[in-house]
């Protein structure tokens, strides 16, 4: 029956039928119009134009569908209609007016015009519109200034926390801190020999490995004795070199 001419069923090449055609109708109970052709929906000059097909039960008044062929289906004689035509059997177009839109409905004057008790009711019920979308933004605005706060607090904490292990880290006997630049308070000696004089330039490198509570390991440019390595120091031993 698909290949029945006064259908005029065709398929594309994804297999499907323009119009859908549905074979179901006359025995279900209920029919959902699931696609874009709404029978509430269609306009004028519409109509003409090629609709999803319905099987009709066969209880209803089918005069106004004379003429339609009936086909021969599972033992059966099944006509295919328009299924907007077949939902209008059912329902009418004052039957989608409820009734807050029948009471609601404002008395417009001859010509169309809203008169002005309705213009006021009009311009009441859309300033409570605009207060309450208003209100939402506001809130939404700020519940989002509130995050974004509390975000930046978060992220200042964090900051001063990094801060913080960094200092500890840095930190050695004596209030100095790693990589300060100090300068020898006085000569300095290995085994009774000066291996770096007085006034003498370095940088600090960290708590001494043996003795951190003790001592603090100091790089110093120029020793005395040639080496290229660091001293470890006591506190009273070094100065800042700013201080100097």
């Amino acid at each position: 029956f698909l290949h029945h001419p006064q259908l005029r069923i065709k398929q594309d090449v994804d297999g499907n039928m323009h119009p859908f055609v549905s074979t179901c109708t006359a025995k279900a109970k209920l029919l959902h119009f699931s696609g874009p052709a709404k029978p509430w929906m269609v306009e004028d000059g519409q109509a003409a134009r090629r609709h999803a097909l319905c099987s009709a039960p066969l209880n209803l008044r089918l005069d106004a569908w004379e003429g339609t062929p009936t086909f021969h289906i599972d033992g059966g004689n099944v006509i295919f209609v328009a299924c907007q035509d077949l939902w209008r059997q059912y329902i009418s177009e004052t039957s989608l007016i409820g009734e807050e839109d029948g009471e609601d409905e404002p008395s417009g004057s001859s010509d169309g015009r809203l008169d002005s008790k309705g213009d006021q009711q009009w311009a009441d019920h859309h300033q409570k519109f605009l207060n309450n979308l208003k209100k939402q933004v506001e809130g939404e605005q700020t519940r989002d200034v509130e995050a974004e706060k509390e975000l930046k607090l978060k992220k200042l904490l964090e900051r001063q926390r990094h801060r913080e292990r960094e200092l500890e880290r840095r930190r050695v006997i004596g209030g100095f801190l790693v990589g300060q630049k100090v300068k020898s308070n006085t000569d300095i000696s290995v085994r009774g020999e000066v291996i770096v004089r007085k006034g003498a330039l370095g940088t600090i490198q960290g708590p001494s490995a043996k003795h951190p509570q003790e001592r603090i390991n100091v790089f110093f440019k120029g020793r005395m004795d040639g080496k290229f390595r660091s001293v470890n120091v006591l506190p009273r031993e070094i100065v800042l070199e700013e201080s100097g």
